[in-house]
This record gives C-alpha cells, sequence and structure tokens, in this order.
C-alpha cells in the first residue's frame, strides 16, 4: 500500500488490536458485525454540552434568578447527548473514516450546524474554510442511514507524515490517527492508551 493508506486485511488486524488496548483501558469500544464478514468499531459516549442559543426572555428570566437556584441555572445551561462514533473502512481511500452522529435526549438528531458550533475553537477556526467539506453527511456504507463523517480525503497525506516519523508505525496507525483526528469532534483518547500500548507491544 501507498505510503499513509492500509489494505482491508490490515485494518481488521489493527482493529482487533485496538480493541485489546480499549479492555485495558476500560474504555467503551466495540465491534459490531454484520452479514458479509464487514464489521465497524463502535463507541457511545455521553456528553454535557452548552446550550448556545437561549431567547432574550429566557435570558432576562435567568438574571433574576436568586441565589439558590445556582445550580438551576448551571444545568439549564448544558444539555446532555449522545455521540455515537464509528470507525469504518473505506475500500475507496484506503483508509479509516471516522463517523458519528449526535442525540438529544428526545433521540433528535443534532444539525450540522448544531455540531459544528460543539467543536473547540482551536479546531474551529482553522477548519472555517472547509466547514462543508471536512464534515459531511452521509449515508452509513454499511447501515444505510444519515451519518456525519469526517472526510477521509486527507487521511492518507496525514497519516505518511504520521508514520513517517514512528518506528512501530504499522502498529500504532489506527491509534495514532484517532488521537489525531478525534479530538475535532469530541472524541478524546485517553493517556492510558500510550501505556497499554506499550505493554502490549512488550
Amino acid at each position: 500500500m501507498a505510503a499513509g493508506s492500509i489494505s482491508g486485511d490490515e485494518f481488521v488486524k489493527l482493529a482487533h488490536d485496538f480493541l485489546v488496548l480499549a479492555e485495558k483501558t476500560k474504555d467503551s469500544w466495540k465491534i459490531k458485525e454484520i452479514p458479509d464478514k464487514q464489521f465497524y468499531l463502535s463507541k457511545k459516549e455521553v456528553k454535557k454540552i452548552s446550550r448556545q442559543h437561549i431567547e432574550q426572555k429566557q435570558y432576562e428570566d435567568l438574571t433574576s434568578i436568586d441565589k439558590e437556584d445556582d445550580c438551576q441555572l448551571e444545568l439549564s445551561s448544558t444539555e446532555c447527548v449522545t455521540y455515537e462514533y464509528h470507525v469504518v473502512y473505506s475500500h475507496s481511500y484506503n483508509v479509516p473514516v471516522l463517523y458519528f452522529n449526535v442525540y438529544h435526549q428526545n433521540g433528535k438528531l443534532l444539525s450540522l450546524d448544531e455540531v459544528w458550533s460543539d467543536i473547540p475553537e482551536c479546531y474551529r477556526d482553522r477548519l472555517l474554510e472547509e466547514r462543508w467539506s471536512f464534515i459531511t453527511q452521509q449515508e452509513h456504507p454499511l447501515l444505510g442511514r444519515p451519518f456525519f463523517m469526517l472526510h477521509p480525503c486527507h487521511t492518507k497525506d496525514l497519516m505518511a507524515q504520521v508514520t513517517s516519523i514512528q518506528d512501530d508505525s504499522h502498529r500504532n496507525y489506527l491509534l495514532s490517527w484517532l488521537c489525531a483526528v478525534g479530538p475535532v469532534v469530541g472524541l478524546e483518547i485517553s493517556p492510558l492508551y500510550g501505556y497499554g500500548h506499550a505493554k502490549h507491544g512488550d
């Protein structure tokens, strides 16, 4: 394979190696198998996010709230949402692709604008010009449902740079890729993975 890309067989091995590390760090990644011997990695995570849009009247009401109700104010300014992440192999690009959806508590999906507003500013400013191409909504290749995805067009170049400076790049590929792209959409990789990776390589 060309620098920065992996084969389907390599993805299978890397995915299973990654799950070993996930189990050691007590992370919730799982393998989801579907017919025709296909699979993807899956993780769900509940997070609190800030409500970006508050109507003026609501704001005026909140400013008159008693100090005793500070806790209520804090709760009303955040919302629990569920992030669902899938790692799927792309046979077109020969790289892994991160698909994700974000749900309100009532099951309603967040819009692209809402997803974009929750991206950390350090990434948002840099990606502003590529807003509509970096994150797109497409049909999940294995499930047939709409999912957001981080477009894989730059993954090969990114990973070619990463693997060029890593001695154990093949074994590190999936973990390094998730560390690089995951935080953009709220997917943090625990530092414990580094320790688990070192032990796994012994």
